[in-house]
């Protein structure tokens, strides 16, 4: 999510060559103060996800899946699972 809250607080785009537009600074060559949904449709080029992106999404997900289920779980495969003779 945090590309897309990049490209939603961007207050500034620029066309690119290819027909592109990208956010930049409001004081960049070729800089349009305008807002992400004023670009025409298809013509957003999507912001590179970058190491710190993930890092985030790391730091601020929580686990799906309780310590005690991870236990319980553990404790079927070591009973029921792969070269268990349990059968």
């Amino acid at each position: 999510m945090a590309p897309l809250r990049e490209l939603q607080a961007a207050r500034a785009f620029r066309l690119r060559s290819d027909g592109w537009w990208e956010p930049c600074a409001d004081n960049a060559r070729g800089a349009k103060k305008m807002r992400m949904m004023e670009i025409p449709g298809g013509k957003l080029l999507p912001p590179p996800v970058t190491r710190e992106h993930f890092e985030g999404a790391i730091r601020s997900t929580k686990p799906s899946v309780a310590q005690a289920e991870l236990a319980r779980y553990e404790a079927f495969t070591k009973e029921f699972g792969a070269g268990s003779t349990a059968l």
